[in-house]
C-alpha cells in the first residue's frame, strides 16, 4: 500500500500536485514546494519546486499559460537570471507531463547528481 505523503508547502494546482507524485515516482528526493527566490535585478519569484541545497528549481509551464511573446521573454529572462546565481531551471511542459515527465525527470536527475558529486 502506497502511503500518501504531504509536502512542506502545498502546490497551487492539480498539474503541480500530479508533478509532485510524478517527481516522487521516478524517484528524486523531495523538492520544496512554491520555494520563493530572489534574482539579481530584485524580482522575487516563486519556483513551483526547488532543491535549494542544488540550486536547481522546476516548474511547470504549460502552453496554455506561457504562449505568448511577453511571457514567453519573460521565462528566458528569468532562467538568465537564474544561471547568472549558478541556478538551474528545469521546465515541464504540457506533452513533457503528460507523458509522466521523461525528459523533465531525467534532467533533474542528471543536475542533482551533478550538483551532488
Amino acid at each position: 500500500m502506497q502511503r500518501f505523503i504531504p509536502p512542506e508547502r502545498n502546490a497551487e494546482t492539480a498539474a503541480e500536485n500530479l508533478l509532485l507524485q510524478l517527481l516522487r515516482e521516478h524517484g528524486l528526493p523531495e523538492p520544496v514546494a512554491q520555494f520563493w527566490h530572489k534574482l539579481p535585478n530584485g524580482e522575487r519569484i516563486r519556483l513551483d519546486f526547488a532543491w535549494p541545497s542544488h540550486k536547481i528549481g522546476a516548474e511547470f509551464d504549460p502552453y496554455k499559460f506561457h504562449g505568448d511573446q511577453e511571457r514567453y521573454e519573460k521565462n528566458a529572462s528569468r532562467t538568465r537570471l537564474m544561471q547568472a546565481m549558478a541556478w538551474d531551471r528545469v521546465t515541464i511542459t504540457d506533452d513533457d507531463l503528460n507523458a509522466g515527465i521523461p525528459e523533465g525527470a531525467a534532467a533533474l536527475r542528471t543536475l542533482l547528481n551533478r550538483r551532488s558529486a
